[in-house]
């Protein structure tokens, strides 16, 4: 099945538990699933991948961000600088 759209996720983290989530993301990137926040996020058909942790004044977010090509489109090798 072909994924369309974009997925996003964000979700409470401390500072404690990057490096901890960044293994946990990698080893399920691998798998081709993230499950993160009782979420699952199929990655094996994506465009466009991006995890990014950003502080304010509530705390720290994990932010992820799967993007999948539209039908008919190919995969975009080139940075989308405009995100």
């Amino acid at each position: 099945m072909t994924k369309t759209g974009k997925r996003k996720l964000e979700l409470p983290i401390t500072p404690e538990e990057v490096p901890a989530v960044l293994k946990q993301l990698g080893e399920q990137v691998e798998a081709g699933v993230l499950s993160l926040g009782g979420k699952e996020i199929a990655v094996d058909e994506y465009d466009t991948f991006s995890v990014s942790f950003r502080q304010s004044k509530s705390g720290m977010r994990l932010r992820l961000k799967v993007k999948y090509a539209k039908p008919g489109e190919e995969a975009d090798d080139q940075d989308d600088s405009d995100e």
